[in-house]
C-alpha cells in the first residue's frame, strides 16, 4: 500500500473574492495620487471665492499687516496674492508645481512639498500659518497639527478652512439617500466640533468658528448652515 502523501506545511490559499465590475461604479473613492495631474484638470476660478473673502477679513484681526505668513496649498492662488497685496510677507507650499508656478514671489518663498512628510525649512517662523481646505488631504491629521506648532513663532496662528460634512445641506443628502457632496480629493473627514476638539488636543487655543457669509442665519448657526467653516487656532505654550 502506498504511503499517503504528508500534509503540506504551507496554508492553502485564501479564497479571492470578486466583485461584479458594475459594482466598482457604486465606491465612493478619496485621496489624490498625482497633484500635478489634480490641478491641470481643475477650472480654476477667476477670482476670490466667498471663503476667501471671509479670511481676508478675519485675518487681520490676528495678524498685522507686515507678518510673515505661510499659506499651505494656494491652489490658484488668489488668496496668496490678495494677502501679499495687503502687505503680508507671504510664503507658500504646495504638492503640486502647477500651483507654485501661477505665485508672483521670491523662489525661496515658494516649496513643492508632500503635506503628509512635514513642512519645509524655510529658515523662519511664521506669525501664521494658513491653508484653506488643506487638512483634510492629510493621512494623520495629528500629527500633523503637532508639528505645525514649531513653525509658528510664540503666540503664532494656525488658520484653516475645513468642509462642512454636517451642514444642512449635506443632511438632508443623508437623508434622501445619497452621499454627502465630499471632495473626493481629501483623506479624512471631521465634523467642526471634531476638528476644533483636536486642535486644541495639539497645542491650539480655539480663538474663532466663522461661517464664510454674514448671512444671519450662518452667522446664528454657523456649523448647520455654512458648507465651509474658517477655524483659528492660537498656539499655546507652556506656562
Amino acid at each position: 500500500m502506498a504511503d499517503s502523501p504528508s500534509p503540506s506545511s504551507e496554508p492553502a490559499p485564501a479564497p479571492q473574492t470578486r466583485w461584479p465590475e458594475h459594482r466598482h461604479a457604486n465606491y465612493h473613492t478619496y485621496g489624490v495620487d498625482d497633484y500635478d495631474a489634480y490641478w491641470n484638470n481643475q477650472t480654476m476660478p477667476e477670482d476670490l471665492r466667498s471663503m476667501h473673502v471671509r479670511m481676508l477679513e478675519e485675518i487681520p484681526r490676528f495678524v498685522p499687516a507686515g507678518a510673515k505668513v505661510l499659506e499651505m496649498g494656494p491652489g490658484p492662488g488668489h488668496l496668496f496674492h490678495a494677502l501679499q497685496e495687503r502687505k503680508y510677507e507671504m510664503y507658500a507650499c504646495d504638492a503640486a508645481q502647477v500651483a507654485l508656478d501661477q505665485l508672483k514671489a521670491p523662489p525661496e518663498r515658494m516649496k513643492r512639498c508632500n503635506l503628509n512628510e512635514g513642512l519645509p525649512d524655510f529658515g523662519v517662523k511664521f506669525q501664521a500659518i494658513v491653508g484653506a481646505k488643506v487638512l483634510h488631504h492629510i493621512v494623520r491629521p495629528d500629527e500633523f497639527l503637532k508639528n505645525l506648532r514649531d513653525k509658528v513663532s510664540p503666540g503664532g496662528y494656525l488658520m484653516l478652512t475645513i468642509p462642512n460634512i454636517v451642514s444642512i445641506r449635506n443632511r438632508l443628502r443623508m437623508l434622501r439617500g445619497k452621499f454627502p457632496a465630499l471632495s473626493p480629493s481629501h483623506r479624512n473627514f471631521m465634523t467642526p466640533s471634531e476638528a476644533l476638539a483636536l486642535m486644541d488636543r495639539c497645542g491650539w487655543t480655539i480663538k474663532g468658528c466663522f461661517p464664510r457669509k454674514h448671512s444671519i442665519l450662518m452667522s446664528l448657526f454657523p456649523v448647520l448652515f455654512s458648507r465651509e467653516l474658517f477655524l483659528v487656532g492660537q498656539r499655546r505654550d507652556a506656562e
